[in-house]
């Protein structure tokens, strides 16, 4: 990795980090029953989010308005256990999917306006 640490490739300065995810004992993920149940499974990037901020949390806040949330995964910095501030969510409906990254509502957690693409 650190050999194309700040590279130049074909014009693009490329910066690489490690990141881990800290929160193991936790798997907010479906079950292998109801993964076969899933035909497709599509992502949202949820950025801005709270340093405090636990996928347990998160999970609960998105499950309230989605019916169709699988899993939350949120991002920490693998040398301090730092929050990055970023995390994904995944649907397993199109339609929910497309409400989420469509919707002009902002959803407000833990005093953060959540920024969703």
């Amino acid at each position: 990795m650190k050999e194309y640490n700040k590279k130049n490739i074909n014009g693009h300065v490329l910066k690489l980090n490690w990141t881990k995810l800290i929160q193991k004992n936790v798997n907010f993920k479906y079950n292998d029953t109801a993964k076969d149940n899933i035909n497709k499974i599509y992502t949202v990037y949820i950025s801005n989010l709270a340093p405090d901020a636990k996928e347990e949390e998160l999970y609960n806040y998105l499950k309230q308005k989605f019916n169709s949330l699988i899993s939350c995964k949120i991002i920490f910095d693998s040398h301090n256990c730092i929050s990055k501030g970023f995390g994904f969510a995944d649907f397993s409906d199109i339609k929910e999917y497309n409400f989420i990254l469509k919707n002009n509502k902002k959803f407000i957690f833990k005093d953060k306006e959540l920024t969703i693409k």
